[in-house]
Parts: C-alpha cells; structure tokens; sequence
C-alpha cells in the first residue's frame, strides 16, 4: 500500500501578519500563502508521479484552524505530514535582515524518525537556490504537537529578507522547493524519485479517483501488470495511451482511449472492476 502524506499549505490567503512588508517592486505585500499553496500543488504531483499518497489538510484558501488539519491526517491514518511555510522575524526590510531555510519537529524528535525524515528533505534544500541553511529545530507547534505521525515544518525563506521575499513568486523556485520536498521524502522511504522528463508514455494505466476505490484498483492494475496514478496525475501529464478509471469519470483526464469502471457507490464500482478482470481471464 501507497505511503500517504498529508500535506499543509500554512496559515491561510487572509491570514492576518502572515505577508511580507511592502514591496515597491511590484506595489504590494504578498501573502505567505501565496508562495506556501503553490509549493503544495507542484508537491502534491511530484509525490503521486513516485506513487505516494496525498492528503491536503487545508484545501481552500481560507485559514483552516490547525485542529482541522491535524485531525484529518491522524483520522486518515496519515504516514507522515508536512507543512510549508516562509518564515518571519521583525516585518521590516530594515531591520536585521536573516535570510536561509530551518526545518522543525517536535521536542525531542531530532534523532527520531522525524529528525530522520527532516535530514532527508534538507539534504535537498541545500542543493537548491543558494540560501543559508539554518539547521533542523525543535518547537512545540500544533502540528508537530498533535499529529499520530511523523511531521516536519520547514521555513523556506524570510519575507522579511527583500532577496527572499521575491523569491516567493518565483514559479521556477516554488517548482525547485517541491521537488526538493519530494525528493527527501523519496529519500527517507527508500523510493525511487521520479523526475517528470523521465515519465515515458505507457500503454495502459488505472487511474483511481478515490482512495475508496484503491483496493479494487490495485486488483485490477496487478491482473494486467499496469501501474496505478491518481487523478490529479492522469490530468496533469498524459500517463498512458489507454486510461482505465476506477470511479469516477474520465473528463480532465489526458489519453487516447478511456475504459471507465465506475458506479454509483464503491460496492458498484467493485463488481464492474471485477466482471472486467473477469472478461480478459
């Protein structure tokens, strides 16, 4: 079975304090949840492209009360949970003016798994845009506090740092951000990272579009030796030449032929997947 992240874009478009000061370059502030839900959305693909599991805590842009968050992921029985977030100090391009990326667990958590999976993602983080690299720390913050799995915050610049703060629209570092996220995750549970480039056009793959529906999936992916994508996957890049969708239907979804095995509740699904496993016996 797929590991499954939960995954947690900090604060929320309208958190109030949570933005940079004023930038005249552009003629605004800009949001930390700006930077933090892109980096989110492109972590969210690089992970289901290596064949891990998402859960997004937070799904909309309003600032979902951390209890929220970490109650989802612990009722979803979450493998691990991180959280991005761009840092802060005084709010003020003049004043000290630190700069660099820190990741967080939980007291005590430093030589635990946390700690483990904190070291693989910085490994990372410092190969990326040079930036100060201001180590792993432990702090007691909600989601480190209260999730049932392993969890690591990472801070991955200053808005308070002008360099940093620009750096925080950037799509190419937002992009490099995630993928140095999933990469470390890849990392820490031994999976092989796949880059998008190196993605080569299949000939058939299941899409799943509910995690209900996983199980009868994978019967059907091992009855005809094709891999399983998520549908997020399956409607960012074109997978496979033939789609076959357990659940749900096939609209948004890049392919040449679409096979859809879907009905009306999971127990209907399940009997049209397994009278087309039947089919090709």
């Amino acid at each position: 079975m797929p590991k499954l992240i939960a995954l947690d874009d900090g604060h929320g478009m309208n958190t109030a304090g949570k933005r940079t000061p004023y930038i005249p370059e552009i003629g605004r502030s800009i949001q930390e949840n700006e930077f933090n839900r892109e980096v989110v959305k492109y972590l969210k693909i690089e992970l289901e492209r290596c064949g891990f599991q998402t859960l997004l805590v937070a799904p909309t842009n309003t600032d979902t009360p951390l209890s929220t968050r970490t109650n989802l992921a612990n009722s979803k029985k979450a493998d691990a949970y991180i959280a991005i977030h761009y840092n802060a100090f005084d709010g003020s391009f003049s004043g000290a003016d630190p700069s660099g990326i820190e990741l967080y667990v939980y007291l005590g958590h430093t030589n635990k798994e946390a700690g483990k999976l904190a070291s693989s993602i910085a490994k990372y983080l410092r190969q990326g845009t040079p930036q100060n690299y201001r180590g792993i720390k432990e702090a007691d913050f909600h989601v480190l506090r209260e999730t049932n799995m392993i969890a690591v915050l990472t801070e991955n610049g200053f808005m308070d740092n002008k360099f940093e703060a620009l750096l925080m629209l950037d799509k190419d570092f937002q992009k490099e951000v995630a993928i140095e996220h999933a990469k470390g995750i890849c990392d820490y549970y031994g999976v092989t990272y796949k880059a998008e480039e190196e993605m080569s056009l299949l000939k058939v793959a299941v899409v799943v579009n509910s995690f209900v529906d996983y199980p009868v999936a994978e019967l059907l992916a091992n009855r005809i030796s094709a891999p399983i994508y998520t549908r997020s996957v399956a409607s960012n890049n074109k997978v496979a030449s033939e789609l076959i969708v357990v659940g749900g239907k096939s609209s948004g979804l890049k392919a040449d032929k679409f096979t859809v095995l879907s009905g009306t509740d999971r127990f209907a699904t399940a009997a049209k997947v397994k009278k087309y496993i039947d089919s090709i016996k």
